[in-house]
């Protein structure tokens, strides 16, 4: 077993139920992922996409798991799974998967999130609310396809595709999303104050922290809520996790914003923004702990 760090022992987390838990997520991530790769057993697509949902949400529980006690070797290669299981089952949700590896695989482009501007252009379709995670992940894309020329249909939306989606996604603006229950407004908010950095090749730090304000605020009402339960906080038997990805693929997405195209140096520089931005709001003693530790995890061995 890996040694748990201090803090979380402090916290009141049970390390054991943590480690135990990582390996039984895995194993059932692999058992349904496999059952849908295997040519031994035939699925009807219906029952395909069940399967890959439910090997995405294991393998997304482990990968939390993994960074929450900093297991480097685990971690990231669990966040890969789940993006690819959730890209499997045609759920956009894969897009936030990705962020914590910042790699635009190859079966995340198979995904319909409203790149078809046929479609877009026909009245009769509608963009999904989940939209709204592949928007925020190209919402710097210029940076990308000019850094990755080779790979330009791959890398990014177009800036067309991009607005049409935007535009799209704008009656969803009350509509809650994910574990938390943020509002895509807020998603399309921060979006559109990384799409003006983009444009203007700048960084207004306090436009994006006003927009990261309603994550950290949800993260930190949530974190304080599932530890007055000290039972299902021991256990992390909640949907709520101490290493939510919903909040953490977020701030990483953030995060390559803002040092893209920079040096190395001044990656690392850029980088301390984030933590900055989060010392200087007022949450719970706990939630600013928690939210240190994880990114220290996230930022370690950071594909620059």
């Amino acid at each position: 077993m890996k040694r748990i760090p201090a803090w979380i022992r402090d916290l009141g987390i049970d390390s054991e139920i943590l480690d135990a838990e990582v390996q039984i997520c895995k194993n059932l991530g692999f058992v349904y992922k496999n059952k849908v790769a295997s040519k031994d057993i035939i699925l009807q697509e219906d029952a395909k996409k069940q399967a890959s949902t439910i090997a995405a949400s294991n393998f997304r529980r482990a990968a939390a798991h993994s960074l929450l006690i900093g297991n480097h070797s685990t971690f990231r290669k669990y966040f890969y799974c789940a993006a690819e299981s959730y890209a499997r089952s045609k759920m956009l949700y894969a897009f936030m998967m990705s962020a914590f590896d910042m790699e635009v695989s190859a079966f995340l482009t198979d995904i319909d999130y409203g790149q078809n501007l046929t479609n877009l252009d026909d009245t009769s379709y509608q963009v999904p609310p989940q939209a709204v995670y592949p928007l925020l992940f190209y919402s710097y894309s210029y940076q990308k396809e000019k850094k990755y020329s080779y790979q330009k249909k791959k890398t990014g939306l177009s800036s067309r595709s991009w607005d049409l989606i935007r535009e799209n996604l704008e009656t969803y603006r009350s509509y809650p999303i994910g574990v938390l229950g943020i509002q895509i407004g807020s998603y399309l908010d921060l979006a559109d104050a990384l799409r003006t950095q983009m444009k203007n090749n700048y960084s207004k730090e306090n436009s994006i922290k006003e927009c990261l304000l309603p994550f950290l605020e949800s993260y930190n009402r949530a974190v304080k809520q599932t530890m007055k339960n000290r039972y299902h906080w021991k256990r992390l038997a909640v949907p709520f996790h101490p290493a939510e990805p919903d909040i953490f693929s977020v701030l990483l997405i953030v995060s390559e914003a803002l040092v893209v195209n920079s040096s190395y140096s001044e990656k690392q520089k850029k980088r301390n923004t984030i933590f900055s931005l989060i010392e200087s709001l007022p949450l719970a003693s706990e939630s600013h702990l928690i939210l240190a530790r994880v990114l220290e995890q996230c930022f370690r061995d950071f594909r620059f």
